[in-house]
């Protein structure tokens, strides 16, 4: 296949493509900042630095390991921040081990030419990580630790959280390694690209993964949210443009299947683990942000985690947005209960394009507990040809919940051999294949800003099993829905408008569950009770789990249909 990966060979070679990364080691800056390196057997030992508070901060002029090489961070337990500096203008190739001794800090890289984690690159350290080829790490106002220049340091106390990319075509990150922070921790990479081809591993923690258009700023909040993405001038400390080679990340991936070629995209292979016993949160976010052969486990014994790819519940604030997300049908999320508990939140938002073939799973624990929630969603086209579990053996279901601009319900959209292998180009079709909502093991969410259209018959297998279906602009159903036991909605006109529902030659019989039918704002039902066998689709935002709901009387109509040309509710 042409997105099979093939990187290991690209990291291996990597020196004959990054200028100086033959003659790189660990050199201090002779800046003032006082970091010290002694050199040992195969480790680089760090001392000195700038304290400023519990921040201690260190300036190098290359920072660069061979393999086995170790690079050790000294550091008073008093210290809650390391914050590390590359200002010798080339990429830093790290293939050993980086650790932090003496404290359990915080450890903070930045390196604005760019980052390489090769085959041997890990870590041991007791705190965060962040890996960033920003231009300055700040705290607000004007307390920046600048990638270049002088710095007050007595002014940067406490915890940053601002990211300054002060350049055109900020630098990229790779990691081809195993990078993991200890349980319950922060593992962050934010660059101009990024691409994943190794391991992520955070157990119960947190990954943020960002790949940062250039003269932006990004902010992260404490619970490593990324709040906000503002676009700025691209200077130094002293307003001048910053002339930085940086890493050619497209280069690198040359062969490997992955697309880096613009600045703001994320391309994730390998693995991306925050799995515990309740499981952590993955956010990555990017212009572009694709999975090739990726597997993110955000899964608990007790209580699925969260996973965002590319945007918030619905594109909501709080969360920069993807134009375009793409899941190649090798890929895999899981935010999964694997024992007693509910399963988690799994999220893939694009403001343009989203094409998803993989898979995706928010199932409810083996012993107890419900289904989670998965959203799949194209503010303007979406193409859905994967598969979605939020399942639960010994409780309610979960919620599946697709939303592009326009949908129709078609007998088929092509098969696996066809599909897509990376960005589109342009326009997609608005269909969706009437099997993925015949084989649905969660309740189903249809929303569109503008139409909703079932040209195919749909024929849900599963018990219990509803189907809602929203738009603005109104819903014409052209071929029979059949639910067993599961609730039907159809409402044509969410925003009030003057959507019209249509039926056609068509039959909805749902066995026991209700039927709601709602046209320019007036609800008509049939059967119109608060309840079936089986409960409605979630309404909830995506953290609250689907409740059951109440019985109907059993003279409650569940079926309708339509036997001549037409029926229209306005």
């Amino acid at each position: 296949m042409r997105w099979q990966i093939g990187l290991a060979l690209t990291v291996l070679g990597l020196c004959g493509f990054v200028p100086g990364v033959n003659a790189q080691s660990i050199t201090a800056a002779a800046d003032g900042t006082a970091t010290q390196v002694q050199v040992g057997d195969r480790t680089y030992t760090i001392t000195g630095g700038s304290r400023a508070g519990d921040n201690l901060f260190h300036s190098f002029q290359a920072f660069g390991l061979a393999p086995h090489e170790v690079a050790d961070f000294l550091a008073s337990p008093q210290v809650g921040n390391i914050l590390s500096r590359v200002t010798g203008g080339d990429p830093s190739l790290i293939h050993g081990l980086i650790q932090v001794t003496g404290s359990n800090a915080n450890l903070y890289l930045m390196n604005p030419a760019g980052i390489v984690f090769g085959a041997g690159a890990q870590l041991n350290v007791s705190g965060d990580f962040t890996a960033t080829t920003a231009t300055g790490i700040g705290w607000g106002g004007d307390r920046w630790f600048h990638a270049f220049g002088a710095n007050d340091y007595s002014q940067l106390v406490g915890t940053p959280s601002l990211f300054a990319f002060d350049t055109l075509q900020p630098g990229a990150i790779l990691n081809a390694g195993e990078l993991q922070v200890a349980a319950g921790q922060q593992l962050a990479l934010l660059g101009g690209r990024v691409a994943n081809t190794g391991r992520l591993h955070a157990p119960a923690g947190e990954i943020v993964v960002a790949a940062v258009p250039g003269t932006s700023r990004v902010r992260l909040s404490q619970t490593g949210s990324l709040l906000s993405l503002e676009v700025e001038v691209p200077t130094n400390a002293s307003g001048q443009i910053l002339p930085i080679r940086a890493l050619d990340l497209p280069q690198l991936l040359t062969g490997s299947g992955l697309d880096a070629s613009q600045v703001g995209t994320a391309a994730i292979a390998g693995q991306i683990d925050v799995a515990g016993i309740q499981g952590g949160n993955v956010t990555v976010v990017g212009d572009r942000v694709g999975l090739w052969q990726a597997e993110i486990d955000a899964s608990g014994t007790q209580q699925g985690g969260q996973v965002r790819l590319g945007g918030n519940w619905r594109g909501g604030d709080g969360l920069w947005a993807a134009q375009q997300v793409f899941v190649a049908a090798d890929s895999q999320i899981r935010v999964d209960a694997e024992g007693r508990g509910n399963g988690g939140t799994a999220i893939v938002w694009a403001d343009e394009t989203t094409q998803f073939y993989g898979q995706v799973s928010a199932r409810g624990g083996a012993i107890a507990g419900d289904g989670g929630f998965i959203e799949v969603s194209g503010q303007q086209f979406l193409d859905f040809q994967g598969q979605a579990d939020a399942s639960a053996p010994h409780g309610l279901a979960g919620t599946l919940l697709l939303d592009p601009a326009d949908l129709e319900i078609v007998a088929e959209t092509g098969n696996l051999a066809s599909l897509p292998v990376g960005f589109a180009t342009g326009p997609l079709s608005a269909q969706l294949s009437a099997t993925v909502l015949n084989s649905a093991t969660s309740n189903i969410i249809l929303e569109a800003t503008n139409t909703i259209t079932f040209s195919a018959a749909v024929k849900v297998a599963a018990a219990g099993i509803g189907l809602q279906a929203t738009a603005n602009n109104g819903i014409t159903v052209n071929a029979d829905l059949i639910t067993n036991g599961g609730a039907v909605t159809l409402q044509a006109d969410a925003d009030g408008n003057g959507g019209a529902l249509t039926l056609n030659n068509a039959t909805l019989n749902t066995g026991s569950g209700d039927i709601t039918l709602t046209g320019r704002g007036h609800p008509g039902a049939a059967g119109g009770g608060t309840g079936g066998t089986g409960h409605r689709p979630q309404q909830q935002p995506p953290d609250h789990h689907p409740a059951a709901t109440s019985r109907s009387p059993a003279a409650a109509v569940r079926a309708v249909r339509v036997l001549t040309n037409q029926m229209e509710l306005r």
